[in-house]
């Protein structure tokens, strides 16, 4: 039974996905999956955030040592219910309210995107394993409340759709911004909950997108393409760490490979987003550098410590 510890306490996290994705069966325009399938990586990168900040023992995040503590503190992190979904083209809306697109508290909830190098050197040569990951927090109150664009309306016209695009930077590619998706959001973290109005952007090829989400600071937007393969995971001797090596296992998933790069792919219906089977797979049967062992110790349960240094 002791074995199975940490599966059965990691499996409420992909449960939790499938909650959320009551709403989502139905049939979905390709923006609709862009934006369910980013929020979904938001999720998993605030996860793995936590997992990553034990990994490397970083001061008053949960540890290694409490797994009951760990997997609480990832299936409490940030989460995204998106209904009432508006998909179209920008002209047929141009003379509409701002507000019916974008509405809501602005910068409240903290997104930062890490996306860093984990370097492991050996005979003077230096190896690169990435972790991609994100921080999640709702921000401190201000002196001042930062006004909603419901507040600003007492004291200033709020803008059409047109007057706002005009004001907006244009695709790097060139063109227009053609194309959106507008959703109602309700973002959960702990236990707070705020909800509000959000909205992508599409330029005319598809090829650029805009996330608006104010409410995160556009905290979002590294998200919306990230491929986020956590290498320095799978392909690292911290893949043999009993807690790093449940969460792998459990976060396994096939049938939604996109990218030709190993990556974390998302199922938009579901909202779960794991590893791409294919990519793991790959992963898992590399031999592990043996030198790279040296940095388990400190990251192993006493109990197992205490064997190997037998």
């Amino acid at each position: 039974m002791k074995k199975a510890r940490y599966p059965i306490i990691l499996a409420v996290m992909i449960s939790c996905f499938a909650a959320n994705a009551g709403g989502a069966a139905h049939k979905m325009s390709p923006e609709e999956s862009v934006v369910r399938s980013t929020y979904a990586r938001v999720t998993f990168a605030a996860q793995l955030g936590m997992l990553w900040h034990a990994v490397e023992l970083d001061e008053g995040w949960p540890g290694l040592n409490d797994g009951l503590a760990l997997s609480k503190a990832m299936n409490e992190q940030v989460r995204f219910d998106l209904t009432d979904f508006k998909v179209g083209e920008l002209k047929d809306i141009s003379a509409a309210s701002w507000t019916s697109l974008i509405e809501g508290p602005v910068d409240v909830l903290f997104i930062h995107f890490v996306e860093m190098p984990v370097g492991f050197t050996k005979s003077n040569k230096k190896r690169d394993f990435y972790i991609t990951y994100a921080d999640a927090a709702w921000k401190p109150a201000a002196p001042t409340a930062i006004e909603t664009l419901e507040e600003r309306a007492h004291t200033s016209p709020v803008p059409s759709v047109n007057d706002v695009m005009r004001s907006l930077r244009k695709p790097n590619g060139g063109g227009e911004w053609t194309r959106y998706a507008s959703y109602s959001v309700v973002a959960s973290l702990r236990e707070r909950s705020i909800s509000y109005r959000a909205t992508f952007l599409f330029s005319a090829n598809g090829g650029e997108i805009l996330p608006l989400d104010y409410a995160t600071g556009m905290g979002i937007a590294p998200l919306v393409k990230t491929t986020m393969y956590p290498s320095a995971l799978v392909d690292t001797a911290f893949r043999e760490i009993p807690f790093v090596q449940a969460w792998i296992l459990s976060s396994e998933i096939k049938g939604c490979k996109n990218s030709s790069q190993p990556e974390v792919c998302c199922d938009p219906v579901t909202g779960r987003c794991g590893i791409a089977s294919e990519d793991l797979q790959r992963s898992l049967g590399t031999q592990i550098d043996p030198d790279t062992r040296s940095l388990l110790p400190s990251r192993l349960p006493k109990e197992k410590n205490k064997k190997e240094e037998k």
